[in-house]
């Protein structure tokens, strides 16, 4: 079974894939921007993300999914001891999204507009996809 199938290269475009609020993006938009994601996380692996209700949040998870990377959400409205918990507990490697001053990890910004067309490996299919919190 393919992961992500929907969004595979073959299947015709649809204009507004996923809508977030008033922002959309076609499906082919989403693929490619998360390829770009995908190809920037590639070999990390466990990858934080800002779970804020955005596109950018969708392009993140979806890069990091296509990257067979494992994405710990972050609240947003998460502390600096929250946040430090949350970096400790799962490993993560990298942060996505707006970063914190107290962030002690790689972080980079998730650009809508970046585009890959770069193809990754099917990620196994008894890897790990989310890690979460289990307070």
């Amino acid at each position: 079974m393919t992961l992500l199938s929907s969004l595979r290269p073959d299947w015709p475009d649809h204009p507004a894939a996923v809508r977030v609020g008033d922002a959309e993006l076609s499906r082919s938009a989403l693929l490619a921007a998360a390829g770009a994601v995908a190809d920037e996380v590639a070999g990390a692996a466990r990858v934080a993300v800002v779970a804020t209700p955005s596109l950018h949040t969708v392009v993140a998870v979806v890069g990091c999914l296509l990257a067979g990377v494992a994405v710990v959400p972050v609240p947003p409205d998460a502390g600096v001891g929250e946040r430090a918990h949350i970096l400790a507990d799962s490993g993560a490697q990298l942060w996505l999204g707006a970063c914190p001053d107290d962030v002690r990890v790689p972080a980079s910004a998730i650009d809508l507009r970046a585009r890959s067309s770069r193809s990754h490996p099917e990620p196994d299919g008894a890897a790990t996809a989310f890690v979460l919190d289990r307070r």
